[in-house]
């Protein structure tokens, strides 16, 4: 069983916040277990044979996956189209909605 799941209620509600992972905490058990598949599954996906061009678009304050994750990430992809948005967290395509938009415009 994942740590957090062993944690109480208000406690497990106040990490998910913390780390800007409330939607995980709201979601229902299938939601759930669907995240955690697809992160399962992700940890197996051999990133180093993607050969297309590749954008990444990285909060500076992302607690989830944090910076440190998508450096490792672009270093695997060997792409230079990394954008860090400063003060995002987990989901800058919502919090910094311009800023994506504005990248992902530059790169069609």
């Amino acid at each position: 069983k994942p740590i957090a799941r062993r944690m109480p209620k208000v406690v497990q509600k106040a990490m998910y916040k913390v780390i800007g992972a409330e939607d995980y905490g709201r979601a229902k058990a299938n939601m759930r277990k669907t995240m955690q598949n697809m992160l399962a599954a992700d940890k197996n996906l051999p990133i180093e044979k993607v050969k297309s061009k590749t954008t990444l678009i990285w909060g500076e304050k992302d607690h989830s996956t944090p910076l440190e994750s998508g450096l490792k990430l672009k270093k695997k992809l060997k792409t230079k189209d990394f954008h860090i948005i400063k003060g995002a967290g987990h989901s800058p395509h919502f919090t910094h909605t311009e800023t994506v938009k504005n990248i992902i415009l530059s790169r069609l």
